[in-house]
């Protein structure tokens, strides 16, 4: 069990600051074999799994909407209006 998984976010080791406490206690390995290690970690205890996603943004007519709420001037006659 990983005591970090248990506390807040902000509040976990980075990995980058384990494989500096790995490495002063005999650890020779490389930051990339660490985080292998640590994404088959969390996909095997059912964390966050690494992979592809597609999500296709579909939708029906009258299902989503877009609006522009920018405001713009315009040069009437050389002068320029602001709405």
């Amino acid at each position: 069990m990983i005591v970090d998984a248990r506390w807040p976010k902000k509040e976990r080791r980075t990995a980058k600051s384990l494989l500096k406490q790995i490495s002063e206690a005999g650890y020779d390995g490389g930051y990339s074999r660490l985080m292998d290690f640590i994404r088959a970690r969390r996909a095997q205890q059912g964390g966050v799994a690494i992979g592809k996603a597609f999500v296709p943004l579909a939708f029906e007519p009258g299902e989503a909407f877009q609006f522009d709420w920018s405001e713009e001037g315009l040069v009437i006659g050389g002068v320029y209006r602001g709405l």
